[in-house]
This record gives C-alpha cells, structure tokens and sequence, in this order.
C-alpha cells in the first residue's frame, strides 16, 4: 500500500511540472488557443448577455425547431463556459486542488495496475497497459467534441495530445513501482 501512495504522489509531482511545461511553453509554441480581437469588448458583450454562471451553447433554443436548425446552419456555433465574477489567475488554492485531483486520479490508475499487475510480467507491459488507458481516455473524452459540438479540432487533438503523453510519463512511473509482487 505504501509503494502504490509513494509512486502514485511521485507520478503526481511529475504530471504536474508536465501540465507547466506543456501548457505554457509547448502550447505557445503550437499556438492552438488563439486571442480573440479586441478581447475586452468581446468580454464585455458576454458579461451584458449572460447573468450566471454556466455552459451555454448558441444555439440552444430549440422550442421551434426550424428556426433552430436554419440558426445552426448558418452559424455561429458557439460554447460558452462562463464565470461571471472571474476568479484569481494562478491561485496557489487551485494549483493545490488541481494537484490533488491529478494524484486521486493517479492513485486509481495505480490500483487498477496493482490489481492487474500479476498478469503484466514485463516493465514494458505494465507500461504498455496504462499507456493504452492513456489512449482511450485521450479519443473518447477528447475527441468527441469536435464531432458532437461542432468544435475546432486542433484544440482537442492538442488535449488529446496532452492526455496521452500525460498518461504515458504516469506509466511509466507506476509500472517501475508496481509490478506483481508489490
């Protein structure tokens, strides 16, 4: 148990300088999520149009049916994910929560490895396994936006990309931890 909470809060130090170094020095570089003109008016006009906090799609009133379909023909297609009162950028609060969100979904990624382990003889097949868990949660979660809601694919596939390179440093740490006899 200890191994698994060890390799499992090591694996979790190591994904969050990962997100660090992909979200601020590789994104950049990619520059997948662009600067809207004239920001300041656009937030404005966002903030007049819509009182509270939530996910919006444009469009989204379907009491005519028609109407909804000409207005999604015709665009734009918009998803809004909106918090009026804003909130502290780099809050040492939300770093710590996401930190703990990454080590609980890292802690069942190792127990499912640890339960399965015994049957993964080799480094390179535990590894393996959870770089495929990687895999699945990168196509499914990520991917299916831009089918289902119309969205840009670079973005998802940036994610997606994320993902399983996320899964895949993850991996490799718990398969060198966790093997059959842990």
């Amino acid at each position: 148990m200890i191994r698994i909470f060890s390799a499992s809060l090591i694996a979790a130090i190591a994904l969050f300088f990962w997100g660090f170094l992909f979200w601020t020095v590789i994104e950049p570089v990619v520059g997948v999520i662009q600067t809207a003109p004239d920001e300041a008016t656009l937030a404005a006009d966002i903030a007049r149009g819509l009182e509270h906090e939530g996910t919006y799609f444009l469009p989204t009133d379907t009491t005519d049916m028609d109407t909804w379909q000409r207005r999604h023909e015709a665009g734009p297609l918009v998803t809004v994910m909106f918090k009026p009162g804003g909130a502290k950028a780099m809050d040492p609060a939300v770093m710590l929560h996401g930190f703990v969100h990454m080590l609980v979904s890292i802690l069942l990624a190792a127990f499912l490895l640890r339960w399965i382990a015994r049957y993964l003889g080799s480094y390179s097949q535990r590894w393996g396994f959870m770089v495929w868990l990687g895999l699945i949660e990168a196509v499914f979660s990520n991917l299916g936006r831009p089918i289902w809601y119309f969205q840009p694919w670079d973005y998802h596939v940036l994610q997606a990309a994320y993902t399983l390179t996320s899964w895949t440093l993850v991996g490799a740490i718990l398969a060198w931890f966790l093997h059959g006899d842990t």
